[in-house]
């Protein structure tokens, strides 16, 4: 059977064969489920909108870099002190990106702890928002793509 909640759109598809009791024991059944089910979708709205909104800076190590990310870890702000006009144009650069990475590693975090404290960390969905929310880890620094970038296999294409 299917039922459509009217006061969210919600739709829950029922085997009903595995329901039993009376007719009015299985309805009963039917609206608290229905009813849980429209307030984890009340929840789940929040949680998205408060996903939307955060933001999360972070400065560099000197102090040169300071940017926000948003919950995807795109740059949103990016500043640079005075003393950044001292530093190489390469390695501020790279400092950038370390600074970016971190900002989106720790924003990634903070949004998987609020999906996992909702939801549980072993829902269904968890493993995909870690694949959308947290960076891939960084290469060791002994590996041959955190130096010199021709050694870095995109380089050769």
């Amino acid at each position: 059977g299917i039922l459509v909640s009217p006061s969210t759109s919600l739709v829950v598809v029922y085997p009903f064969s595995m329901l039993r009791g009376s007719e009015d024991e299985i309805l009963a059944q039917i609206q608290e489920q229905v009813k849980e089910a429209e307030a984890q979708a009340q929840r789940a709205k929040a949680l998205s909108e408060d996903i939307d909104k955060m933001s999360v800076s972070k400065q560099s190590q000197d102090g040169s870099v300071e940017l926000s990310v948003d919950s995807l870890g795109r740059i949103t702000e990016l500043e640079l002190s005075p003393s950044a006009a001292r530093i190489p144009m390469s390695e501020l650069a790279k400092l950038i990106l370390k600074t970016a990475t971190e900002a989106r590693m720790d924003a990634g975090t903070r949004v998987i702890d609020m999906m996992g404290s909702e939801f549980g960390e072993d829902s269904m969905w968890m493993d995909q928002m870690r694949n959308t929310y947290l960076p891939p880890a960084p290469p060791p620094p002994d590996s041959p793509s955190s130096g010199d970038s021709r050694l870095d296999p995109f380089w050769k294409r």
